[in-house]
């Protein structure tokens, strides 16, 4: 099911119920799903290349492995998620769909991993949380 519409990337919760989110406008089904997933909000969260600079799978991994620990530490919901570019030129980043983390705890992960931004989804729709230092 893709709820949002917008910039390129999908992003693709994998585990039931499976959704694709994109950047964009709002949408009335989000918060159907949201209630489905007993939650009022998701973000969609990876710890792969940071800032955009390509690692070897292995790296990837290990950092990945950190950001689940993060997530676990701070008691939330998570489930198996990546981004994934529609046109094929870049290979999917597994990510993780994190439920009602609070956007400073989100913050945090953006500056400690070295991201961009995030995906953030509500009843309001999909948009992008970026870095801290890029706002």
């Amino acid at each position: 099911m893709q709820l949002c519409s917008g910039l390129a990337t999908l992003f693709e919760v994998l585990d039931a119920p499976t959704i694709t989110l994109t950047v964009g406008m709002p949408a009335a089904g989000i918060e159907t799903w949201l209630r489905t997933c007993g939650a009022a909000s998701a973000a969609i969260v990876t710890a792969w290349n940071p800032f955009s600079a390509a690692l070897a799978p292995e790296v990837n991994a290990a950092r990945q492995r950190e950001l689940i620990t993060a997530v676990d530490a701070a008691g939330l919901r998570r489930c198996a998620a990546q981004g994934r570019d529609p046109a094929g030129e870049w290979p999917p980043e597994l990510s993780l769909c994190v439920f009602d983390a609070p956007l400073d705890l989100i913050d945090r992960w953006l500056a400690g991993f070295e991201q961009y931004a995030a995906v953030t989804a509500d009843a309001a729709g999909c948009r992008l949380r970026w870095h801290p230092a890029v706002r």
